[in-house]
This record gives C-alpha cells, sequence and structure tokens, in this order.
C-alpha cells in the first residue's frame, strides 16, 4: 500500500472516499446539456436520439438508491441500446474524414 493512503476502512479512508465520491458527482453528465451544446456547435443531432437525455435518470438511480424506483430489465436494455446508439453516432462524426477547403 503506498504511504499516503490512510488504512482501509479507517475515518480517514472513508473521508477519501467521500471526497472522490464528491469529485464525481460534481462531474456529473447531463446528457440533456451535451445535446444542446452539440446542437449550439452547428452538429446535426438525430432526433431519434433525443431519448438520450433521459439516461441521466438511470444513472442516478442505479448510483443513489432511494432517489428513484427500480429499473426494469426492458429499461435496463433499452438505456444500454440508446447509449450504444449515441455511441455509435458520436464515433461516425468523430471518425468521419474532413473536407480540405
Amino acid at each position: 500500500m503506498p504511504p499516503n493512503l490512510p488504512i482501509p476502512g479507517s475515518p480517514a479512508d472513508w473521508l477519501r472516499h467521500a471526497r472522490s465520491d464528491l469529485a464525481l458527482a460534481q462531474q456529473r453528465h447531463d446528457p440533456a446539456r451535451l445535446i444542446t451544446l452539440v446542437q449550439g456547435a452547428g452538429i446535426t443531432w438525430p432526433e431519434d436520439l433525443n431519448a438520450a437525455a433521459a439516461l441521466t435518470e438511470y444513472a442516478v438511480a442505479s448510483r443513489y438508491p432511494g432517489l428513484g424506483g427500480e429499473i426494469t430489465a426492458e429499461e435496463y436494455l433499452q438505456a444500454i441500446a440508446l447509449a450504444q446508439r449515441v455511441l455509435n453516432w458520436a464515433e461516425h462524426i468523430i471518425c468521419q474524414p474532413t473536407s480540405a477547403n
């Protein structure tokens, strides 16, 4: 164990975890905001991917018990499929060759 880390399970270790969780919470992903930024940059956003704005609900519900209802297996599969479609779209946009002017 590196000398800078507290003893596992100690109060100092729990505080380290809490600081880490807080840092992650402050960097939360907001798909609705990202969609707005993409559109504002003049990039065409496919309307069939607008449902991606709701993916934040799944992230919150899975990370913070009690803040959201149970996610069904069907909802889970739909969310994964939607996230995959968004990723495929982003890869297509990023990897397409640019035309020389």
